[in-house]
């Protein structure tokens, strides 16, 4: 069964990576996904990882973290074709949508509440749905780029790892 709110990245690690252990490569996901405040992580056999995170918690660092509407993610390992490897790297982000869907909710009852005639309320609803959307738009690309940019991190310094 496809999710529908999941994003994932993968990539190939070809024959001269095969020295790399499968379990070096995770325990470099689990160092990084630990040092970005992940709640939960843990090792489901030798090529897998997953993270698991509280749905409402209070990080270190109290501000839009790594993990801001990231419920879940995992890393697998697997045998591509010619003894090459793949990662895959799969994160959910439900909880974006969600918290999405739940302030737009709360705005469009807040504006039909209101005490203005119809024309102000739409001009409300325009106003303030185009800013929000903005702003959600823009958590879900900072999102993505930051969980990217982590993924690549963690595969260039597995292969700089084996070079040196």
């Amino acid at each position: 069964m496809r999710y529908p709110f999941v994003i994932q990245h993968k990539v190939t690690l070809e024959n001269k990576y095969q020295a790399i252990q499968n379990k070096r490569i995770l325990g470099e996901f689990e160092y990084r996904f630990k040092k970005s405040h992940a709640d939960h992580i843990r090792f489901i056999d030798d090529t897998r990882l997953l993270v698991k995170n509280e749905i409402i918690r209070i990080a270190p660092d109290l501000n839009l973290n790594f993990w801001t509407g990231i419920g879940k993610a995992e890393i697998e390992i697997i045998r591509g074709q010619k003894d090459s490897r793949i990662i895959y790297y799969k994160y959910y982000y439900t909880r974006i949508f969600i918290g999405f869907s739940i302030l737009l909710s709360f705005l469009l009852i807040s504006i039909i509440s209101m005490d203005f005639n119809i024309e102000k309320r739409l001009e409300a609803l325009f106003l303030l749905g185009s800013i929000f959307t903005t702003l959600y738009l823009i958590l879900f690309v900072i999102v993505l780029i930051r969980h990217r940019t982590v993924f690549n991190g963690v595969i260039r310094t597995i292969k700089n790892g084996l070079q040196q």
